[in-house]
């Protein structure tokens, strides 16, 4: 926002100051004014476009001050700063008691859109004649950067750029009836001012005269509407149009400008009124037999004006200071926000509709603050008790998970959370909740959904580390997957954070005395039951399952044990089906997806421990043939349950399925039992019933038979 120092002095007193100490001064305060010309820098000493010496500040305005982006709020600003008042006459020009008119019937307002349009307008004026604006005008306006146009549009950004609310003009002949309609548009084609047509879509609010649009509502007319030199009937419109629909459809049309930016920001609505008065009393007196044929103003909403208690002894413990009544008091006043004192140094302060940004107690301290001056300000250790921060459990056991998978090896990768459809025709995804969750307004279609697996982002990063020569590949993500049980959504969708992990290539790199070896399933399923046991969860269980996108006969399906025994669902183990391995160009891979929710419920981080043994251990092996379809888990747990406690371990040393045993579809498995007893040394007397009972349930359960 430039600012002419010239144009300020007529309603704040300037004597003393010069351009730069009124910026030093802004800028201190918290307007940060980024440069200061001189008009003679600006046109050159000899231009004729200067009509006196003037100073020219160009503020830099954060989002929350609007109200500065006009003389008046800036000059009211430039009063509190300066410790002034503003001056009563010059700001009775906005009084709207000061004016006499009549009511304006040649024209009504039709209003469906009251929540965008609380404030509506209109001022028609006759016998215009268009023309070049009076040269004082095409001085202040060409000072900040406004291009004089004519003498409506002139005085138009002229009360703009002074008051701060947009005013727009139409050619009132070119409306076809009495009736001016406020709406929202439908798929419409506008030539705009500038020549161009565009397209409008429902989020977009019009201007119609009931035949067709005569402009977008806060930031451009129809070309047909705009004034012309043959021009004679003028229609002026002063509103207010929401801030968030003005900024889309500018945004959608790329179409910006100085009318915009403050409907962007919410316009003051008690200067809708005063402001049409003003510019039409300015064009009329400009413009020799222009007559005032009529204004009127409708309210589809009350003006609310805040009030905000706040008490000295609260200003002073948040500011760390001792201010007293009287300076608060002057601070008050020369913002010009009335208050009053109900109640021994507590104050009932009413905002004025010009400072929206001012909303709570903090607030109203922050001016006091600033205008009391940061400086003035004593320093101080901030007091209070502190805690040392902590991670929660969650966060405890990803960091956990994350040391574990890296030095096991693995790489950690960090995707998009939005995806591509495609994706899931060939992946499983969440049975429970298989709905995808689409974007309303994708920027691409290869991000318009949110994913609903991790593993679509790791295949794609595999795909692209083997393209580039990189086969070896083995890395993980930690992410939430999204996903609703809802054809259409009326809730959120249910969010789940889970592990992903892909391996692919060989396990090490080739040696004289060591050739490289490819990654297997067991490689992974290893890596989960190291990350598992760490955890503390040691009842889990991999059972064989046949899952979309995966590999018929290398898929587990990982379940875990609750409190209870229960099982619970979290994941799979698998090798990729591979027709999906050949879709991305990748060789043998390996993946695996857990839900992290689960495993955050049954994490034990606690420590136990147990005394040395002190008598020796017995080991005994069992080689048995099975058919091939039978898991060798299952095996497991039927020797555990037999074997009894004095069972210490139980591991598998040997798999055999070649040869004559692959004919007949069997396997051959070698166990290995390790027994111990904790009070003496274990005898064959002691070991042989054992060993019975766990051939007999092999044989009765999995139908084994042991190997000669």
């Amino acid at each position: 926002m430039k600012v002419s120092t010239t144009w300020l002095s007529e309603y704040i007193d300037l004597k003393g100051y010069t351009g730069e100490e009124l910026a030093e001064q802004l800028t201190a305060h918290g307007i940060e004014v980024d440069s200061v010309l001189s008009t003679d820098e600006l046109y050159g000493q000899e231009s004729s476009l200067q009509e006196t010496k003037d100073n020219i500040l160009d503020l830099d305005l954060t989002p929350n001050r609007s109200d500065c982006l006009s003389i008046i709020g800036t000059a009211y600003e430039m009063g509190a700063v300066l410790g002034r008042y503003m001056d009563s006459n010059s700001l009775n020009r906005y009084n709207v008691s000061s004016y006499n008119y009549s009511p304006l019937n040649s024209f009504s307002v039709n209003n469906e859109a009251e929540q965008e349009c609380k404030c509506y307008a209109l001022a028609l004026i006759e016998n215009v004649q268009i023309g070049p604006s009076p040269l004082w005008i095409q001085h202040r306006l060409s000072a900040l950067g406004v291009a004089p146009v004519n003498n409506v549009c002139d005085f138009a950004n002229y009360i703009m750029l002074e008051c701060g609310q947009p005013i727009n003009i139409y050619d009132a002949d070119q409306f076809s009836g009495a009736q001016i309609q406020i709406r929202f548009a439908d798929e419409e084609n506008i030539m705009t001012a500038d020549g161009l047509k565009r397209t409008v879509d429902s989020t977009a609010l019009l201007i119609s005269d009931g035949r067709k649009p005569a402009s977008i509502a806060g930031i451009a007319n129809a070309a047909d509407y705009e004034i012309s030199p043959g021009t004679h009937r003028i229609l002026i419109e002063s509103a207010h149009f929401s801030g968030s629909v003005t900024r889309k459809t500018s945004r959608k049309l790329g179409l910006r400008n100085e009318k915009t930016v403050r409907f962007e920001k919410e316009i003051n609505l008690e200067m809708i009124l005063p402001a049409l008065l003003r510019v039409s009393e300015l064009i009329v007196a400009a413009s020799p037999g222009a007559k005032l044929s009529g204004v009127s103003h409708w309210q589809y909403a009350p003006i609310e004006h805040k009030t905000i208690k706040v008490s000295q002894e609260k200003i002073n413990r948040y500011l760390g200071t001792e201010i007293s009544g009287e300076q608060i008091e002057a601070i008050l006043k020369y913002l010009h926000f009335p208050f009053e004192i109900p109640e021994n140094s507590v104050y009932l302060i009413s905002v004025p509709k010009r400072r929206g940004d001012i909303s709570q107690e903090v607030d109203i301290i922050e001016e006091i603050a600033r205008l009391y001056g940061y400086e003035h300000i004593p320093v101080s250790l901030v007091q209070g008790v502190t805690t040392p921060g902590k991670l929660t459990n969650e966060q405890r056991i990803r960091r956990s998970i994350r040391h574990i998978l890296i030095q096991s090896g693995f790489n950690e990768t960090i995707t998009y959370s939005l995806t591509h459809p495609k994706h899931f025709n060939m992946i499983p995804v969440n049975p429970l909740y298989p709905q995808a969750v689409f974007l309303n307004n994708p920027m691409t279609e290869d991000r318009s959904m949110l994913r609903m697996s991790l593993l679509p982002h790791l295949l794609e990063t595999a795909s692209f580390n083997l393209k580039y020569g990189t086969e070896n590949v083995a890395i993980f993500e930690i992410g939430n997957i999204y996903c609703s049980n809802e054809p259409v959504l009326t809730q959120l969708p249910q969010e789940f954070p889970c592990l992903g992990m892909l391996l692919t290539g060989k396990r090490n790199h080739s040696h004289w005395n060591c050739p490289a070896q490819p990654v297997s399933y067991y490689d992974i399923k290893g890596t989960v039951e190291k990350m598992l046991n760490y955890l503390g969860i040691e009842r889990y269980s991999f059972e064989g399952a046949k899952i979309q996108g995966l590999h018929p006969g290398r898929t587990a399906s990982i379940y875990l044990k609750d409190n209870d025994g229960n099982p619970i669902y979290v994941g799979y183990a698998a090798q990729l089906h591979p027709d999906v391995q050949k879709q991305y160009d990748l060789k043998e891979t390996f993946v695996l997806e857990l839900s992290l929710n689960p495993i955050y419920r049954l994490t034990d981080f606690g420590i136990s421990a147990q005394s040395a043994p002190k008598y020796p251990s017995v080991q005994r092996d069992i080689a048995v043939v099975v058919h091939a379809h039978v898991f060798a888990a299952a095996m497991i747990a039927g020797i555990k349950s037999s074997a009894g406690e004095w069972l210490e371990d139980v591991s598998i040393f040997d798999v055999y399925s070649s040869g004559s045993l692959a004919q007949t579809g069997q396997k051959s498995i070698a166990f290995s039992l390790v027994f111990r007893h904790p009070d003496r040394t274990l005898t064959d007397d002691d070991i042989y019933p054992v060993y019975e009972r766990v051939v007999n349930t092999l044989k009765e359960q999995f139908a084994a038979e042991l190997r000669q």
